[in-house]
């Protein structure tokens, strides 16, 4: 991968949100950022007496 052509920055916050009843996400993964390579991110918002459940990726080093 040539890293010269890559940005390291990208502004998550400014990404189309997805919004349900229990809050709003923004995620990216290497599509939305090339430089990202191997790993995602995401926002998450929850409403007031909204929860997110407890996981895990075991397919990964977290």
């Amino acid at each position: 991968m040539n890293t010269e052509s890559l940005s390291f920055k990208y502004e998550l916050e400014k990404k189309e949100p997805c919004t349900n009843d229990g809050g709003t996400t923004r995620g990216a993964s290497v599509k939305d950022f090339p430089a990202s390579a191997g790993i995602a991110g995401v926002s998450v918002r929850l409403q007031p007496g909204s929860m997110r459940e407890l996981h895990w990726h075991a397919n990964t080093a977290e």
